[in-house]
């Protein structure tokens, strides 16, 4: 990612229940917290990452539907 803003795109094979983004950063804490679009097909998801140190984070997408749990995790790098 460079600058302060970046597009997560994802695509779901149904309506699901719930998705949230949560980023981390290397040592494991959790910087941002962002709901997600719950619509079957792509979705995009705007971040603001104004308030983001440059560096190494890991972003996870978990995707929930009846009671059931799916996380998705992918390392990206801030440069400013």
């Amino acid at each position: 990612v460079i600058g302060s803003k970046a597009t997560i795109r994802y695509k779901l094979s149904s309506d699901i229940d719930r998705v949230t983004l949560k980023i981390f950063n290397i040592v494991g804490d959790m910087i941002k917290e962002i709901d997600g679009s719950k619509k079957e097909g792509y979705n995009d998801m705007q971040v603001n990452l104004w308030d983001i140190a440059p560096g190494i984070y890991i972003c996870q997408i978990i995707v929930e539907k009846n009671n059931e749990r799916t996380v998705f995790n992918k390392k990206f790098a801030i440069v400013k």
